[in-house]
């Protein structure tokens, strides 16, 4: 609840979060190129924004 709070002040919803998120670790873990970290993470964006019981879909954004 805390983070979904916090996230709140900075983003507009969690799927905002989710792209600066795996923009960010492509950035950071890629050598700013988008390689194997960013497939991963768009893989889980994908799976997570669409299921019913996913945090992003069941934890308060504000």
């Amino acid at each position: 609840m805390a983070a979904g709070r916090a996230v709140a002040l900075s983003y507009k919803s969690w799927r905002d979060f989710a792209a600066g998120y795996i923009l960010g670790r492509c950035l950071h873990f890629d050598d700013e190129e988008f390689g194997n970290w960013y497939t991963d993470m768009v893989d889980v964006h994908r799976v997570l924004m669409p299921d019913p019981e996913s945090p992003w879909l069941t934890v308060s954004f504000t």
